[in-house]
């Protein structure tokens, strides 16, 4: 979903997720992408130099009373720093996670700023 949308919006080049899952796989393996990686600016700033990326998108799930919780970051590749972040709950209705995702999504991605 969280493609899709980004795909959709027509701003963004994103990479297809079996790409950047090898990509990261071998980041994992050379020790460039660790635990806590998304929370340190440097490592940010490697990684998304390895994607070739500009921005980076983390998104994570989890389990909440109501149902699962969306949280999803925005990282600005070039200063590694957080640029926007969006949480939401999704209900256990049908169709409701999707909806959330692409919410989140649209928080996260809408136009920014740069310098």
């Amino acid at each position: 979903m969280l493609i899709r949308e980004l795909r959709d919006l027509g701003v963004f080049r994103v990479l297809p997720g079996k790409t950047t899952a090898a990509r990261l796989n071998r980041l994992k393996r050379r020790k460039v992408f660790t635990p806590g990686c998304i929370d340190n600016p440097r490592c940010v700033r490697r990684v998304g130099k390895v994607l070739r990326a500009k921005v980076l998108y983390h998104l994570e799930v989890s389990g909440a009373e109501e149902g699962i919780r969306l949280n999803m970051r925005t990282f600005d590749v070039r200063s590694g720093k957080e640029v926007r972040q969006a949480s939401e709950i999704a209900s256990s209705e049908t169709g409701d996670a999707d909806r959330v995702a692409r919410w989140v999504t649209r928080m996260v991605s809408s136009p920014m700023i740069t310098t």
